[in-house]
């Protein structure tokens, strides 16, 4: 028998689910085992491309479409799982998939459905309401206007609405009419028809929060967060949120509805363990003008206001179009002050931010004073700081401008603590600086498990030969290197200087399981350079402690 044919079913399953769903389809005819294999699939994902018709022909293809899905469903066991992604307003179908959707819901298996409407609004069916097993769904430019005979889907766990129109009213009572919802999504980018703001009855974040008291991971985009903040949140919510474990926001700090809505919410989950938020509308206030708003929100990080707010569980923070504005920092220094098992901080940058700014920053959440510099006068934040703050650190890469900053002051022979963790290194470094090549050696000596190491050549093609530093390769200093676990090594900008030899030399020396090294060599370097370089090492080969490294040399 074939080996395709005595495969596990799950390993066939897991095959089918992996492609698409026409090719899926075609799979029958590989043996007689998988003639029928695809009507186990636990999946179902249709798409507009299944049937191939030109495209000056869409009545055609539309009718091929639909009778294809039919009879995928008419033959199929129960997908537990089923995908829509389609233009159906290319092909007017609407009426067509409202009969799909009926099907599905006579006595379906369907847990979890992801209904992607491309172009234009789709209005879901009453059947839809109707499709009690659901677990999960994912909408997008979809119109939900419950029944009233909707009693809700008692099974639901997890809701992702992207761009789908809904009013208020209606939300409110979609969300209370399913208990067990642990993980909400809201997503929109127009939110055409929804007024949250004005008008009727609102629905706010206490609203929303009331109705799902189980949930666990929260995502609130720009739109919804605007509308769910309006009138602003209490100190804290009438009841706690003691399963919310992840919160992602985006939040304008000229708004004092979010910025209160979102402490608010940090504020009322004590188990929270990753926070994500995404800064925008900073950008349009500077520092300067930012003062403007003391007025109206004087109390935004008043420490008596957050005398009670314990972040006992928090591991990550993400902050995405970071300005570098003073609330902004506060705002991070404020969760770094209250979570006492955090883990990671990570800060993305908005466009706008200067290199200048961000070393800056660097220096303030170091701690130092406004007028204390890196690289001259008062203390210094050095690799030394850095890496005795991270005894665990597996991943390190340093580019220029912070290894200028970094390496100022330079390095000792080796670190206090040895990295003992540290496997792949990748750092920019400049031969004409000691500081920087001191600091290298000092971290690649300092790291006894290391298998990667990259080094960024920058700025060499300005150094003479003999300006290199005179002790940048004391023997002295390198008895003690051992790279018994190196495996991968590789120079980018490699200029064919003396000292880059020697370097390479030395690596090579040093390290005994070494398997490749990579020379991408630097524009500056011609071709008469390459043949001579090449020329020499075959006269001169390097001493290799592993004799099975590969050398290549290359151009980017």
């Amino acid at each position: 028998m074939d080996r395709i044919s005595t495969l596990p079913d799950n390993i066939t399953e897991k095959i089918l689910t992996l492609m698409p769903i026409r090719d899926a389809l075609r799979t029958s005819i590989l043996s007689r085992k998988w003639r029928y294999s695809w009507r186990s699939m636990p999946k179902l994902a249709f798409t507009d491309d299944m049937v191939k018709v030109h495209s000056s022909c869409p009545l055609l293809k539309k009718s091929l479409l639909v009778n294809a899905i039919f009879h995928v469903l008419l033959f199929h066991k129960g997908p537990t799982k089923l995908e829509f992604f389609s233009s159906f307003d290319d092909f007017q179908m609407f009426s067509e998939v409202d009969q799909i959707i009926n099907y599905l819901s006579r006595g379906s298996s369907v847990n979890e459905l992801i209904l992607v409407v491309r172009d234009n609004y789709y209005k879901l069916p009453v059947s839809f309401f109707s499709l009690q097993g659901l677990e999960s769904i994912e909408l997008q430019n979809c119109v939900l206007e419950p029944p009233v005979t909707f009693n809700g889907f008692s099974r639901l766990r997890r809701i992702m609405f992207n761009n789908v129109k809904v009013s208020p009213q209606m939300l409110q009572r979609f969300f209370s009419e399913c208990p067990l919802v642990e993980y909400i999504s809201l997503i929109g980018y127009k939110l055409l028809g929804m007024d949250f703001a004005a008008g009727g009855s609102k629905f706010t974040f206490v609203d929303l929060l009331e109705c799902v008291p189980l949930i666990q991971t929260l995502e609130i985009s720009k739109y919804y967060m605007e509308f769910l903040s309006t009138g602003g949140m209490p100190h804290k919510l009438p009841t706690s949120l003691p399963r919310l474990k992840y919160l992602d926001l985006d939040m304008c700090l000229m708004e004092q509805n979010e910025i209160s809505s979102t402490m608010c919410l940090i504020r009322s989950s004590p188990l929270l363990v990753k926070i994500n938020i995404m800064m925008f509308g900073n950008e349009k206030l500077s520092a300067t003008n930012f003062l403007d708003l003391e007025d109206y929100s004087t109390n935004f990080l008043d420490p008596e206001d957050y005398s009670d707010l314990n972040l006992n569980h928090l591991e990550t923070l993400e902050i995405r179009g970071f300005s570098n504005l003073p609330y902004e920092m506060e705002f991070v220094k404020l969760i770094i002050a209250k979570s006492h098992v955090l883990k990671k901080v990570k800060i993305e940058f908005d466009y706008n931010v200067s290199i200048d700014e961000e070393l800056k920053m660097i220096r303030d959440l170091a701690g130092h004073d406004e007028d204390i510099r890196f690289v001259t006068g008062g203390n210094m934040f050095t690799f030394v700081d850095l890496l005795q703050s991270v005894p665990l650190i597996k991943e390190l890469v340093v580019s220029e401008d912070y290894v200028k900053c970094l390496s100022a002051g330079g390095m000792p022979h080796k670190l206090p603590t040895p990295l003992a963790y540290l496997k792949y290194l990748c750092l920019d470094v400049c031969l004409m600086y000691h500081n920087e090549v001191s600091s290298a050696l000092c971290i690649i000596r300092s790291s006894p498990v290391l298998e990667n190491l990259i080094i960024v050549m920058y700025g060499n093609e300005k150094l003479p030969a003999q300006k290199t530093p005179t002790n940048f390769f004391d023997p002295e200093d390198c008895s003690n290197l051992k790279l018994d676990h190196l495996e991968t090594f590789k120079i980018e900008w490699f200029s064919n200087l003396p000292l880059e030899m020697e370097f390479v030399r030395l690596i090579l020396a040093k390290s005994p399981v070494l398997k490749k090294v990579q020379l991408e060599l630097n524009d500056n370097v011609y071709d008469d350079e390459e043949l001579e370089m090449l020329r020499n090492l075959v006269r001169y080969p390097f001493p290799r402690a592993s004799p099975s490294a590969q050398l290549i040399i290359e151009r980017p």
